[in-house]
């Protein structure tokens, strides 16, 4: 069961990753908790974490932040002629600008 839902629910739930992957959402984190919770039987009080922990999974924050990390690893090492990284650089240079008002 474990290996259907890391190959056909966890790409859903962690689609675009790279991109929105950098703030914890409670909502994606429900669904492996409650397909745990399903699995094993037990009912909403039980912890989710001793839930994740019977079945030896882990959060699914560590997949979405781990590809997040590992996207932006890959723009920093891009060429400064693909347009990702020279979006990357304008935002940057806007946070720069805006913090720099700011003061």
């Amino acid at each position: 069961m474990f290996k259907l839902f890391d190959s056909m629910i966890v790409p859903i739930l962690t689609y675009g990753a790279e991109i929105w992957g950098h703030t914890y959402s409670k909502d994606i984190e429900k669904v492996p908790t409650d397909f745990c919770r399903y699995y094993l039987g037990v009912n909403s009080s039980v912890n989710n974490v001793m839930v994740l922990w019977e079945c030896g999974r882990v959060p699914l924050s560590y997949t979405y932040f781990t590809k997040c990390i590992k996207y932006w690893c890959k723009l920093l090492q891009m060429s400064d002629t693909r347009y990702p990284k020279n979006c990357y650089r304008m935002l940057m240079l806007h946070d720069d600008i805006g913090r720099k008002l700011g003061q």
